[in-house]
């Protein structure tokens, strides 16, 4: 791809899962889950393993909130995100799901593990962009 279509490609990406979040924060469950299946789509066709973890943990995240319903989809998701190659902000979301998904099921050792997981993310991010690492 030359810089324009990946530009519209990386913009529809983040516009999919702006959405998914717009809905989820409404109480939209199912039109959020529609359009993080779209945003996960899309980044199964361009091919790109770390959308792709990004908008499985956002499903993941918004089948969660859904409930005992989808909770068995939910957890493939999870587990699935988790195999992709997962750097920054994306692994600190990441551990933030796994933490809650680890909560739900009252397994509170792991989940404060997985919090912790993400706040060492966070931290690390922090450190690489003032340029300490």
């Amino acid at each position: 791809m030359d810089t324009v279509e990946w530009r519209t490609a990386e913009g529809l990406f983040h516009v999919l899962l702006l959405l998914a979040k717009s809905y989820s924060d409404r109480g939209s469950a199912r039109e959020a889950e529609y359009f993080s299946i779209q945003a996960e789509d899309l980044a199964i066709s361009l091919n790109i393993p770390v959308m792709q973890a990004r908008a499985v943990t956002a499903r993941g995240e918004i089948q969660l909130a859904m409930g005992t319903k989808k909770f068995e989809e939910a957890s493939k998701a999870i587990a699935d995100a988790g195999q992709n190659p997962l750097v920054g902000a994306d692994k600190a979301v990441y551990q933030r799901v796994l933490g809650s998904y680890h909560e739900f099921q009252d397994q509170i050792e792991e989940a404060q593990q997985a919090y912790e997981d993400s706040r060492d993310a966070l931290r690390q991010l922090d450190l690489s962009l003032r340029g300490v690492l």
